[in-house]
């Protein structure tokens, strides 16, 4: 399991809405937030990794925010703030990957 301190973004904020550690494991990322992270819901928000449609680096406010955004086949985006971002594509492509051959395998 790798893990990468992030801040989290809901779809209208200007700011960082909370921070805390993406888990990259086996099958899901999940997206774990600080308990002091008061202006956002702090339960865990999970993504299943055969489920990822798409990871989008963004660059926002003339460069300075580092985004990446995870979006699942159900259109769930998770809107991240990391200066990892390359590492955390690596991490999520290496697992979806495995879980492709694992399914071949399988067949």
């Amino acid at each position: 399991m790798k893990k990468f301190y992030v801040n989290y973004l809901t779809d209208d904020a200007l700011d960082n809405d909370g921070g805390g550690y993406l888990y990259i494991g086996d099958t899901e990322i999940c997206l774990k937030l600080s308990k002091l992270s008061l202006s956002v819901d702090t339960s865990d928000k999970i993504i299943k990794i055969a489920d990822v449609k798409s990871v989008v680096k963004r660059d926002e406010f003339l460069g300075l925010r580092k985004t990446l955004i995870i979006t699942d086949k159900n259109d769930y985006r998770m809107r991240l703030v990391s200066w990892n971002r390359n590492d955390i594509i690596a991490a999520i492509e290496d697992r979806k990957a495995s879980i492709e051959n694992e399914m071949k395998n399988k067949v």
